[in-house]
């Protein structure tokens, strides 16, 4: 059906850093086809500096883990309600949906009844999370545009509209040069999350891994990435910066800056691990876009005791890691709420100082071919079909 693009507008929410990004990208070549179609909805600043208008922040829906969202629940439900307002009141052609799929979902559904069109760009996880969950999707969205593998197949026997369009980490890193060196000092670079209450959590394990690690050897240099989305204030209680120490505090606001020999940067974190020979990497997309720049990399998440809890119990696969459950088979290690510093501390210096580092290289270079290229011009083509 031939759409006039100057009538046209559309809803993109994202509820994190990794969902901003896709829909960044989505909107740009979206734009190639309707050029002078208007975007606008939950936006961050890299939905916005492409030109998607906010009507909504992302941060209001940085939430993770079952016990923060207990926390916040009424503001989430004021937030939903608000948007489900606005969008009746500009009635878009079509909503996208980024990520926060329980959160997604819900508005999805309210949006369905009101006759508008919903596609979720990354399929909500119901295969790891009581599968039997996806017989209620069809009732929520209108298309799931998938980016793994296997999920074709599962929600086919659910009757769920699908399309898998691949890996979109591949536009992100196709430019980027590997420039990693293999001679002594090693770098080792750690990703401890965007949301807060995950650096919170895992800023103190990783400052006792570097302590660990340089009690053992010499031959290391550390860097720690930071996400845009983290305020300097959360490096300023972590890093014991006193108020009264104003050249630490202003450090603390730099793109990068130097604290007991521990680099912390907000520099582009594919170009970070693009140079790294080992990365420690919060659970999540980071692990996938360490392991297709061919990074090693083991896995980390602490939680509230409750989350894991709950998560334990909802749990139906055996990895948590994106490259794991692509691969269907264990070929980064994942350290996931109950271990020792002691643990990471001898793996990383095993896997940097042995031949045991050569085979993650072999694994990450053939999960490379499981996840075709070209994610957001196949999204963009298939929504041109369906509005």
């Amino acid at each position: 059906m031939s759409v006039n693009s100057k009538n046209l507008n559309i809803f993109f929410s994202a509820g994190e850093r990794s969902g901003e990004l896709l829909a960044a990208s989505l909107y740009k070549e979206m734009k190639k086809i309707f050029p002078s179609f208007q975007a606008w909805g939950v936006c961050g600043p890299e939905m916005e500096k492409v030109g998607i208008e906010k009507y909504f922040s992302i941060d209001e829906l940085s939430v993770m883990g079952f016990s923060a969202v207990l926390k916040k629940i009424h503001k989430i439900k004021r937030l939903e309600n608000n948007i489900i307002e606005r969008i009746e009141r500009k009635t878009p052609k079509l909503a996208i949906f980024f990520d926060a799929p329980s959160f997604h979902l819900r508005i999805s559904e309210q949006l369905k009844l009101r006759k508008i069109r919903c596609v979720h760009y990354v399929a909500p996880q119901v295969w790891a999370w009581r599968p039997k969950r996806a017989l209620s999707l069809k009732d929520k969205t209108d298309l799931i545009l998938g980016i793994l593998p296997f999920e074709k197949e599962f929600f086919s026997n659910y009757n769920v509209p699908f399309k898998f369009i691949g890996s979109p980490v591949h536009e992100r890193i196709q430019n980027i040069p590997l420039e990693r060196k293999k001679e002594k000092p090693y770098s080792i670079l750690f990703l401890p999350g965007s949301r807060h209450d995950e650096v919170i959590n895992h800023l103190p394990l990783i400052l006792d891994v570097i302590t660990k690690i340089r009690e053992k050897s010499k031959h290391y240099n550390f860097t720690v990435s930071l996400a845009p989305s983290i305020s300097s204030e959360v490096f300023k209680k972590f890093l014991n910066l006193k108020d009264n120490n104003n050249k630490s505090n202003d450090q603390c606001n730099l793109e990068s800056f130097v604290w007991r020999d521990i680099v912390f940067s907000r520099k582009n974190s594919l170009e970070l691990m693009s140079k790294a020979n080992f990365s420690l990497v919060k659970s999540g997309t980071s692990t996938l876009e360490c392991a297709l720049l061919e990074c090693p990399l083991a896995v980390f998440y602490k939680t509230h005791p409750i989350n894991f809890f709950i998560a334990k119990k909802l749990m139906t696969i055996p990895f948590i890691s994106l490259p794991n459950i692509i691969a269907n088979k264990e070929i980064i290690k994942e350290f996931i709420q109950n271990f020792s510093t002691e643990e990471i501390v001898d793996h990383i210096i095993e896997h940097c100082e042995s031949e045991k580092g050569m085979k993650i290289k072999q694994d990450l270079k053939s999960l490379k071919n499981l996840l075709p290229p070209d994610a957001s011009k196949k999204a963009a083509r298939i929504l041109k079909n369906f509005i």
